[in-house]
């Protein structure tokens, strides 16, 4: 029976079975993205970024490029739990476990954005608000319907996040000595993050996350 003639509950029943998907609902200029593996995460790290990646090529996002065609991701991730398989205990479950941090955007250098006159000749605002592009975790729910996740994930989390919750976030997971992540980063402006270029195509470069505007951002 094909499954387009199921109830949709039974359809996200049999989803639910091969690779649970949860969100917390809510929109930020921050994703976090929690993937469980059936392998240990540092073996599959790749393919797992690697899948991510082609969830923001969905065209549902597409309305998020600027005027130049650029897009505005900023993706870096690591090792949560380094674990072959998952680990119960009377103080609960550890399993194996990756993330990915989505900055939407980043912040120019102020000077370039100040509030000029309409001949932009003199400033006349010093601090004009910068607009922030925003997405809402749920429409990953139906990007992964169409960008099936990878056979060895087994629950995938989005969340919506706080500036200040991700600059945490960021920080351990470039960092050398993360403080609760078990993945190593390899440094401040040297650890790698993945960027969408006008020309679609993804390339690597070094963290940027000094041009993200957090205030008291101080990266070990």
């Amino acid at each position: 029976m094909s499954l387009q003639l199921l109830p949709p509950e039974l359809i996200d029943m049999i989803a639910d079975a091969a690779c649970k998907v949860r969100t917390n609902g809510k929109s930020s200029s921050n994703l976090r993205v929690i993937i469980r593996t059936q392998h240990l995460p540092s073996s599959c790290q790749e393919e797992a970024v690697r899948w991510v990646l082609r969830c923001l090529e969905d065209r549902r996002l597409e309305y998020a490029k600027d005027e130049l065609g650029q897009y505005p991701w900023k993706v870096v991730s690591n090792v949560v739990n380094e674990r072959e398989a998952p680990e119960h205990s009377e103080y609960g479950s550890v399993y194996p476990e990756l993330v990915v941090a989505i900055r939407i955007g980043q912040v120019r250098e102020a000077y370039l954005d100040h509030g000029c006159d309409e001949d932009r000749l003199v400033v006349l605002n010093e601090n004009p608000p910068f607009p922030e592009l925003e997405v809402n975790a749920d429409i990953f729910k139906e990007i992964v319907k169409d960008v099936p996740p990878p056979p060895f994930i087994t629950a995938v989390g989005i969340s919506a996040v706080s500036d200040e919750f991700m600059m945490a976030l960021w920080s351990d997971i470039i960092a050398e000595e993360p403080g609760a992540l078990e993945g190593k980063g390899k440094g401040y402006m040297v650890h790698p993050m993945w960027m969408r270029m006008p020309d679609a195509e993804w390339l690597t470069v070094r963290e940027q996350s000094f041009n993200f505007g957090w205030k008291g951002y101080n990266p070990s």
